[in-house]
């Protein structure tokens, strides 16, 4: 079934409570791409593979949205895995919640590394690995599973919107990050835990009705429960192995 991204589009832009959330996201994912020390060129693009209907650009509108589909929000349709950008053409690259569902996980990471300026880093928001995702994520989306024991090769998908494992980031970049980057200049840098994952869900994300007005929801952001045992989401930076 074709999925109605209008509407999906309106019911997240009309709500306080689920926009709220992705700018805590965005704001901290921009947070990491801008650190002083790497004086990379402020003429040089930052581009978001995989915006959906919840673009970068809404909250920093320099920022060019991508997508492998037509939204009613994007700027390039383009595939994660063949980018229409020269060698060292990008200061940043970011994906949220998109590295799982990308058809080969490698041949996206030599893309990235291979438009990335040599400062350049790949920032990515994807679920996380923790004691509250392991009890969420089985059961979250009927098309996707959460398995922690799958090898590398088995995460590759042949349908964007199904049969993509939500664990994808914690087996290549926690559990093997030598061997599944082994082969790339991209090393991971940072890891962070988003600390917004009850807030999170009583918004509902992106897919579910909120379960309170914002105005509770607001005062829950960023309780500091021990993020790496309740998180939902985090946030995975990569650079240039000579930085």
């Amino acid at each position: 079934m074709k999925r109605d991204l209008e509407f999906i589009r309106k019911t997240y832009f009309e709500s306080k409570a689920k926009r709220r959330q992705f700018k805590y996201f965005h704001e901290n994912m921009v947070s990491f791409a801008n650190s002083k020390k790497d004086n990379i060129s402020d003429t040089l693009p930052a581009l978001e593979i995989g915006c959906g209907v919840t673009p970068m650009k809404d909250n920093y509108p320099e920022i060019i949205s991508s997508d492998i589909e037509e939204t009613p929000v994007v700027d390039m349709v383009i595939d994660a895995i063949n980018l229409p950008f020269d060698d060292n053409a990008l200061k940043t690259i970011y994906a949220i919640n998109c590295f799982h569902h990308i058809s080969s996980k490698r041949k996206f990471i030599d893309e990235s590394s291979r438009v990335l300026n040599e400062k350049g880093k790949l920032i990515m928001l994807e679920p996380s690995f923790s004691l509250l995702s392991f009890f969420l994520y089985p059961f979250l989306f009927r098309n996707e599973s959460y398995n922690i024991f799958s090898s590398i090769d088995e995460l590759d998908t042949f349908d964007p919107m199904k049969g993509a494992n939500q664990a994808a980031s914690y087996i290549c970049f926690k559990k093997h990050p030598e061997f599944f980057l082994r082969n790339s200049d991209l090393k991971v840098s940072k890891i962070f835990h988003c600390k917004n994952s009850f807030a999170y869900i009583l918004s509902g994300g992106i897919n579910f009705p909120e379960l309170l007005p914002y105005k509770y929801i607001s005062k829950i952001m960023n309780m500091n429960l021990i993020g790496d045992l309740f998180s939902l989401h985090w946030i995975i930076v990569l650079e240039k192995r000579n930085n």
